[in-house]
């Protein structure tokens, strides 16, 4: 993928216009600008954002230059790192991530200080897909961080605040991994010297492709230390707390009691192709 719609990147565009520093798209929407069936996904108008910088000081300037140009204000009722495009009144986390975090990756908020887990942002980064503004070609790539990427995150996003974030990281990454190997190109690399001897287990379903390639690609572009707390996160999740509690009461809790086991113990299986795909 190397060009965008460009009502997709208009806010984006404008704030790689007026800061004119490293970007990378992350989060839910970021899947809607690719193609194929990995984009139908749950509907959000919001952007989320990483941008990395060294020192708070770098951050809250790049926030200066947004809020100073009038079209971008402060919503800390939401956030203290949430802004509002006001044409538009999209809403952007915007994220920092880089040296401005502790070697663990964990991102302190000066004001709250509340502690967000950045693991796996520069690896993100490094292996983004670009795109293109078709309206503002002059600035050049803009980063998108690519599905599997985007999974890698959500695992490590989920284990920050699993309570909170159960309805939406864990159906997220599902959804990720099922569709992932429908996306062009991918189904043919099933036939690849990697993946061949999957086609020997009894049990495997070609729908978990997506789940294999997924994981084999961020075991390739991951650090250790980013891979071993994913690790942990899709480990956890075996226990009485894990999906089964989480995905049974939770995201299907309209369906019939054996529907919701089915699922989870589906879902549990995409995660564990992941791991090892």
């Amino acid at each position: 993928m190397d060009e965008a719609k460009p009502q997709d990147l208009s806010v984006i565009s404008e704030i790689v216009a007026l800061v004119q520093v490293p970007l990378l798209i992350v989060g839910a929407r970021s899947l809607q600008l690719y193609q194929g069936p990995i984009s139908n996904f749950r509907t959000t108008l919001d952007w989320d954002v990483a941008i990395a910088v060294d020192s708070w000081m770098a951050y809250e300037e790049v926030r200066r230059r947004l809020i100073n140009s009038g079209r971008w204000a402060a919503d800390n009722q939401s956030g203290e790192h949430r802004l509002r495009h006001i044409p538009t009144a999209t809403l952007v986390d915007l994220l920092p991530f880089g040296q401005i975090c502790d070697p663990r990756g964990v991102l302190t908020l000066p004001d709250s200080r509340q502690q967000l887990n950045m693991a796996g942002f520069r690896e993100a980064f490094d292996c983004a897909t670009a795109i293109t503004d078709l309206e503002r070609p002059d600035l050049g790539a803009i980063r998108v961080a690519t599905p599997p990427a985007i999974a890698a995150l959500k695992f490590i996003s989920y284990s920050d605040r699993p309570a909170e974030r159960v309805r939406r990281d864990l159906p997220d990454i599902a959804h990720i991994l099922r569709q992932y190997g429908k996306s062009r190109g991918q189904e043919d690399r099933l036939y690849e010297a990697e993946f061949l001897p999957l086609l020997n287990e009894p049990d495997f379903d070609v729908s978990y492709l997506g789940a294999c390639l997924c994981g084999s690609e961020v075991r390739r572009n991951f650090t250790a230390q980013t891979l071993h707390q994913i690790c942990l996160v899709v480990e956890s999740l075996h226990g009485p707390e894990g999906i089964f509690a989480s995905i049974t009461h939770n995201s299907f809790i309209n369906s019939p009691p054996e529907e919701r086991y089915c699922r989870a113990a589906t879902t549990l299986e995409y995660f564990r192709r992941f791991l090892s795909g």
